[in-house]
């Protein structure tokens, strides 16, 4: 929705973005669709993108992780202005790229963050916790090896493709499973000198003495 952010002259990009917020001005989503859209397009963004520096880090004295502190802005005053993208610095610092500062947000991540402010800046009830969702420089809850453990049904065991000593192990089992469903094939049992010279090389970093093979 936003013009090409490239463009040499900012007064006149400002002003095309005046006028495009204006079509959203005024106009305010259904409480439900809001909420939807909020934790499915905006907090993404925000949990992956904005809240390492404006959560706890407070960067800016900004913190976006509730409606309130969002509202209240940072040390450069209000940042998001409800209904009004065009007057909301946030926009205006996404949109030249000063905001996150190395990697800027793609254009449709500026689209979404723009009609969410237009229909009204919807934050849940509860404080957004940027540990909910894995980010690319840290594991969130969602993280695979920081989920609750749980009880799941072993693969049925199965002949054809792999060995019958696969079915003697549960682990075995989800692999093979796995190969099976991409239409891929083990590699072929390894012989007593092809592990001894495995363990060691991966142990020491040296081949097996002649006595140990």
């Amino acid at each position: 929705m936003f013009l090409d952010r490239h463009a040499p002259m900012k007064s006149v990009v400002l002003g095309a973005i005046g006028l495009m917020a204006s079509s959203f001005h005024g106009w305010a989503a259904d409480p439900g669709d809001a909420r939807v859209y909020f934790s499915e397009r905006v907090e993404p963004i925000l949990m992956r993108r904005c809240l390492e520096c404006h959560g706890d880090a407070r960067k800016g004295e900004l913190d976006l992780r509730t409606r309130a502190t969002a509202l209240a802005g940072g040390e450069n005053g209000v940042v998001i202005v409800p209904g009004d993208p065009k007057n909301s610095l946030v926009m205006k610092r996404v949109f030249f790229e000063e905001m996150p500062p190395k990697k800027p947000l793609a254009d449709d991540e500026i689209d979404v963050l723009e009609k969410w402010i237009a229909d009204g800046a919807y934050f849940p009830d509860e404080a957004l916790d940027p540990l909910a969702i894995t980010t690319e420089k840290r594991a969130g809850y969602d993280w695979w090896s920081l989920r609750p453990l749980q009880n799941v049904e072993v693969p049925a065991a199965e002949s054809g493709m792999l060995p019958k000593s696969w079915n003697a192990h549960p682990i075995d089992r989800f692999v093979g499973k796995a190969l099976r469903e991409k239409k891929l094939t083990p590699s072929p049992t390894a012989d007593p000198v092809t592990l001894i010279r495995r363990a060691t090389y991966d142990l020491i970093g040296l081949p097996p003495t002649p006595e140990e093979v």
